[in-house]
């Protein structure tokens, strides 16, 4: 499926990784949104995925849930200065039930070509959390 994200998604700069996000989503309220950006190569025979920073945020203020609502980008806090850009993006959503080592196969179907790869994770509600493949196009 094709993502066009109009307004970049902004988070505070974290050193979570993949796994750590697995392991807190349970304790986490509604709302929490975390992603790990990777640099993906591929050769003839590997396919390579290297941490290069993540964020996470805990969820939208009352303020700026009407705001989104109203059809306005949230408020942009200082400390949020990492983002996922705005832009087309090949998306895909898995709930999050997954480990590191299970990424480079379910990964595999969309990896066509060495590049950049945001797995984003969001708490939906007590009970569901989610994890999307953000592939720029």
């Amino acid at each position: 499926m094709t993502l066009n994200l109009i307004d970049p998604l902004w988070y505070k700069p974290s050193d979570i990784s993949l796994d750590d996000i697995m392991a807190s989503l349970p304790s986490k309220d509604r709302g929490y949104d975390a992603f790990v950006l990777y640099e993906l190569s591929l050769t003839d025979d590997a396919m390579d995925l290297r941490p290069l920073h993540a964020g996470e945020r805990n969820g939208y203020s009352e303020e700026d849930r009407k705001r989104i609502e109203a059809g306005f980008s949230p408020i942009r806090k200082p400390e949020e200065t990492r983002s996922i850009p705005s832009g087309k993006y090949l998306f895909e959503q898995f709930p999050a039930a997954f480990s590191s080592s299970d990424i480079p196969r379910l990964l595999l179907p969309y990896a066509t070509k060495s590049g950049q790869i945001y797995i984003r994770f969001f708490k939906e509600s007590i009970l569901e959390s989610v994890m999307q493949f953000m592939i720029p196009q």
